[in-house]
């Protein structure tokens, strides 16, 4: 064997390395990038083809693109599509499911919907104001299925925020009225009050025809997930808290988010201002900043005048944080003045507090 050959042998696997590389890093971009087929628990066609437009919603252009793919058949008033059976039924149109996350429910009720010929809206009578067109809806994918559905949607709407980063928890008596069509009924559904994290209430309005049969009142909890700052172990109320005590975690929080810290940084080295337990998302309200200087400990006073530094003991009237400003009391003089805490029993004053009173370092 000639003594140059691992060297050419060197030089033709590289660019294969080079090659397998390049596809290993298309694959994974292809991956992140997957759109998504959220498939519904009930959903309405007119038949005898299904599409995945008419039992799914779709997020993202290359989902959008697969609306009209049949996914089943609909031969009497109503069948039951397997999320596996849509899958497979994609991948034989030729759908890049490597492209595509089809999550949701696990089976989906498909019902017949029959169109009727449009007629004019009439005004009902038991709620001035409210025209119910008896024309049936046209189905969309964007059109909600079941009232459990558009209850979400009203949500992530008026919360302004992805469904993904929500999570909607409902009680059971409610899931009756939660699970019907929307397809195929004729519901109006409205908030009791403003939308916003935590319980909302909502009212369903039922009608037949332009007539309101029916009136029922649901409660659900809206939290959103967020990256909070957690205690990891039991932290007292005054406790200065650690960096091993607290961590970064995804969670969910039915309140204001923007009360939530999401920064480890912000906490450690702060005092808590209440007790906390592990799992407990550290809220801005949950910690204060550590004490610097307590009420009537002695403290070093640093003067500055142009350019002339005084320094003398002085005692502290207030407690304080760093960067806070507390009264102080000259030791020798008894004169109460302004400072502004600089590090643990340290004050200064600066020259712009200064004034025409007497100079408190004399």
């Amino acid at each position: 064997m000639r003594h140059d050959e691992p060297a050419s042998m060197m030089h033709l696997i590289r660019p294969l390395l080079l090659l397998v590389a390049l596809l290993l890093a298309l694959g994974l971009a292809e991956l992140a990038s997957a759109d998504t087929a959220r498939v519904h628990d009930v959903a309405g066609s007119e038949g005898p083809e299904i599409t995945l437009g008419q039992v799914a919603e779709l997020t993202g252009d290359y989902a959008q693109t697969l609306a009209d793919l049949p996914v089943g058949r609909l031969e009497g008033g109503e069948t039951t599509l397997d999320i596996d059976a849509i899958e497979v039924a994609l991948r034989a149109r030729g759908a890049a499911m490597g492209r595509l996350d089809l999550v949701g429910y696990g089976t989906c009720r498909v019902v017949r919907i029959e169109r009727e010929a449009p007629a004019e809206p009439v005004e009902a009578t038991e709620d001035p104001g409210v025209a119910v067109s008896p024309e049936q809806r046209p189905v969309t994918v964007y059109t909600p299925a079941t009232v459990r559905e558009e209850v979400q949607r009203q949500l992530a709407e008026g919360l302004e925020l992805g469904r993904a980063e929500l999570e909607f928890e409902f009680r059971e008596r409610d899931e009756e009225l939660l699970s019907r069509s929307i397809v195929a009924g004729r519901y109006r559904v409205e908030p009791a009050f403003k939308i916003a994290l935590g319980t909302t209430t909502f009212h369903i309005y039922e009608y037949q025809g332009t007539r309101r049969t029916g009136e029922r009142t649901l409660r659900v909890t809206t939290r959103q997930r967020v990256l909070a700052v957690v205690a990891t172990e039991p932290i007292r109320k005054g406790e200065l808290i650690a960096r091993q005590q607290v961590r970064l975690q995804e969670t969910l929080v039915d309140s204001d988010a923007g009360l939530v810290v999401d920064d480890t940084e912000l906490v450690v080295g702060q005092v808590a201002s209440r007790n906390l337990e592990p799992g407990d998302v550290v809220a801005a309200g949950a910690v204060q900043a550590a004490l610097a200087v307590r009420r009537r400990a002695v403290v070093d006073v640093t003067y500055l005048s142009n350019g002339v530094r005084i320094s003398f003991s002085g005692k502290a009237l207030e407690e304080g944080s760093v960067g806070q400003m507390i009264e102080v009391e000259h030791q020798s003089t008894r004169e109460v003045f302004l400072a502004q805490v600089t590090g643990p029993n340290q004050v200064r004053v600066g020259v712009e507090r200064e004034s025409n009173e007497s100079n408190p370092g004399e």
